[in-house]
């Protein structure tokens, strides 16, 4: 399972389940809600996000390879998002491991923790598994955007 991470300069963060593996087609399909052709994504190196740039109609795709030693290119970089993997990965360990079937609900709650500043469990219970209707039309939490589709079993 792959989780696609997206974060806007502004700090605006979407976190996306994808089913299986992280192929242009999932990435596409992801990218689509959040990307269009005016946007300016900036990447790894990955091959798949390249051609997922492509297929969505991104106009202005800057891919860094880090193994050539591009960190920066003049103001682009992906320092925010590898910056908020570590902090995902870091509030996920007390954990001890999240049930693939619910990681979308954690992906929410990390988000809207970040947001909100210690989100209280209690408070983030009532947001991600309160109420089934609570959801937008399109699976995503009306309070934050998480896309909270693409998983099976998932409300």
């Amino acid at each position: 399972m792959a989780v696609l991470i997206a974060r806007s300069r502004s700090g605006e963060t979407r976190a996306v389940v994808l089913p299986g593996t992280a192929t242009t087609e999932a990435l596409a399909a992801a990218l689509r809600g959040l990307v269009d052709s005016t946007s300016t994504l900036c990447t790894d190196g990955s091959s798949a996000l390249k051609a997922a740039a492509q297929a969505v109609g991104v106009r202005k795709h800057v891919a860094l390879v880090a193994a050539r030693g591009e960190r920066t290119r003049g103001i682009y970089h992906v320092q925010s998002v590898n910056s908020y993997q570590g902090r995902l990965k870091q509030w996920l360990a007390p954990f001890r491991g999240v049930a693939t079937r619910y990681l979308h609900r954690y992906l929410a709650w990390h988000v809207i923790h970040e947001r909100e500043l210690r989100l209280a469990p209690r408070a983030a219970r009532r947001v991600l598994v309160g109420n089934a209707t609570e959801l937008a039309a399109a699976g995503c939490c009306p309070n934050c955007g998480v896309a909270l589709g693409g998983v099976r079993g998932a409300r």
